[in-house]
């Protein structure tokens, strides 16, 4: 008024709804997988590093586990690449049915998968949950009307055994998987020092 008194206000507002749920798609987007919306190869590697700090500060064990379809070409080549995306994704599936909650089963790419199993006890603890992803396996996947049966190779690496740096826990649980490849696939293998000599 003309004392200077605010008589009133005025409010100026837009629904920024539709801004926002395209912000968190692309968040979403950076951090997983389109095909599977299982975490990327980006969230997997922040995870894991926080997953080392973590055993670390907390002196515990951790595995990360390795995970390659055997022959997985075949199924592009004679049913073309969605049949074989419509696999991956019914093997996401399967995958985060067999692990705990806060462990992290990601696709890092084409048809690899990692899981990092957090506060493991022992080797024998990661052999169980091992023989649990490869009996999700044992059932055929159906895509476009084929049953499709398959097997995996499965490496593993132990913190802090087998490293205590994320870079090279992946890449010993690499090697072991490549060593179960060798070894005749469907099978699964620890890490060992020989491996990367």
């Amino acid at each position: 008024d003309d004392n200077g008194t605010p008589t009133g206000y005025v409010a100026v507002f837009a629904d920024i709804t539709a801004s926002k749920q395209t912000e968190e798609r692309l968040q979403h987007l950076a951090h997983h997988d389109p095909l599977t919306e299982l975490p990327n190869r980006l969230l997997f590697s922040a995870r894991l590093e926080q997953g080392v700090k973590h055993a670390a500060r907390l002196r515990r064990k951790m595995a990360l586990l390795f995970v390659d379809l055997d022959r997985f070409k075949h199924v592009n080549d004679s049913l073309g690449h969605s049949a074989g995306d419509s696999l991956l994704q019914q093997l996401a599936q399967r995958l985060r049915g067999v692990v705990r909650a806060d462990d992290t089963v990601a696709r890092i790419s084409g048809d690899e998968f990692v899981v990092l199993l957090d506060n493991v006890e022992s080797a024998d603890n990661v052999t169980v949950v091992v023989r649990k992803i490869m009996s999700t396996f044992h059932e055929p996947f159906i895509v476009e009307r084929h049953e499709v049966s398959l097997t995996c190779s499965i490496g593993i690496s132990l913190y802090p055994d087998d490293g205590d740096e994320a870079a090279i826990l992946l890449r010993n649980a690499d090697a072991a998987m490549y060593r179960a490849k060798d070894g005749g696939r469907n099978t699964y293998q620890f890490y060992a020092e020989e491996m990367t000599t």
